[in-house]
């Protein structure tokens, strides 16, 4: 068993844990020259997890086995740095974090900027509305504001079908690669574009109200993908769903939060509401927030991936869209604009800071552990 890793755990341990349930959670920050590492540790049960942006290892080691000499080496260099962040944080808790704070990189860090300040920081991004026309884009702001949940009180399979075949002519553009023909049947488009896991629904006889409520109530389409009419990755695809209220009234959705789908998903609710048909659209908030750019736009640590970023960011900024500090940048030449644009950052954007592990547990008091 190694001494580093028993003796990082030790002074580990003389922090306050952060919380997630019963889990215990240690955040630190250690700087290397100008290199910077978040270290996160997780306690479950009495199972030790590290994550450092790279690799993760475990301690004890798990049943698969995992890399226990790099990570004694690592946890030999960050046990100085370890030292000297407890010593700071017993004298002055609040004075180390604000400290640890103002010298991260923004490229480091999470923040939010206003989704119209980033428009006028990089003109070269294009804004939603810029894909409708004035009378359309009224006219959609109209319907996410007052989409009252409109039903149906019957529904067949040939009614699906002709929610699809406008739903595929909204969008031509998206299909070009593909041969797309107008004039096709909405069973036809299905055929053709639809994720293919339709769990049956292609066999349901097309005008019985029964054999389609007999379907939908049954086991059949469990784990298929019958609504995903618009290919995509679990969240860059576009479901026309069908759902059957308390009430026993049918209602049709477009659900695609993304903002990769979003323009699509609204040409989808315009042709449907141009054709009379009813329908709903899911995250009306959302899309009305992004759309009339009054939402916020994430700003995510560079070693952390964008996809899913916005569940990190609190609910009332409307977070859909995450980015990397450097996105701000790339366009930004010559030098003293990037300059300018990282001293404005510093104020335009709303930086968020974790909670950092830099309380003592009480009664414990440091003592010095010789390096050697």
């Amino acid at each position: 068993m190694s001494k580093a890793i028993l003796s990082f755990l030790k002074l580990v341990e003389e922090f306050e844990p952060l919380y997630d349930l019963s889990d215990k959670i240690w955040v630190f920050w250690f700087k290397d020259r100008k290199a910077w590492t978040r270290l996160k540790i997780q306690k479950v049960n009495k199972t030790y997890y590290f994550f450092d942006g790279k690799d993760s290892y475990s301690f004890p080691l798990d049943r698969g086995g995992n890399k226990i000499e790099e990570l004694d080496l690592l946890l030999k260099k960050w046990l100085d740095a370890l030292r000297d962040w407890h010593l700071k944080a017993s004298k002055d808790p609040i004075g180390a974090q604000a400290e640890i704070f103002e010298a991260l990189p923004f490229e480091k860090r999470m923040g939010m900027i206003h989704r119209r300040n980033l428009l006028h920081l990089m003109p070269e991004v294009v804004p939603f509305r810029s894909f409708f026309s004035n009378k359309d884009f009224d006219t959609l702001i109209s319907i996410l504001r007052y989409n009252e949940s409109e039903t149906r009180e019957s529904f067949r399979l040939a009614d699906y079908f002709r929610y699809c075949e406008i739903a595929y002519q909204a969008n031509p553009q998206t299909f070009k690669d593909r041969g797309f023909k107008k004039g096709l049947s909405g069973k036809e488009y299905y055929r053709k574009y639809a994720d293919g896991r339709d769990g049956g629904l292609l066999k349901v006889a097309p005008l019985s109200e029964a054999a389609f409520e007999k379907w939908y109530s049954s086991d059949e389409h469990q784990g298929c993908h019958p609504w995903e009419i618009y290919r995509g990755g679990n969240s860059t695809h576009i479901d026309l769903y069908v759902h059957r209220l308390e009430n026993k009234k049918w209602q049709v959705g477009i659900s695609a939060f993304s903002s990769s789908r979003m323009v699509e998903a609204c040409k989808i609710a315009l042709a449907l509401y141009h054709a009379k048909l009813p329908f709903k659209v899911m995250d009306t908030s959302s899309y009305l927030h992004r759309l009339l750019e009054t939402d916020w736009i994430g700003i995510v640590p560079e070693d952390e991936s964008l996809a899913y970023a916005w569940h990190s960011f609190p609910q009332e900024f409307h977070v859909a869209d995450s980015i990397h500090f450097s996105f701000l940048l790339e366009g930004a030449t010559p030098l003293a604009r990037r300059s300018q644009l990282k001293r404005q950052s510093r104020k335009i954007i709303t930086w968020l800071n974790e909670p950092l592990s830099a309380w003592i547990v009480k009664g414990k008091k440091y003592q010095p552990v010789s390096k050697r």
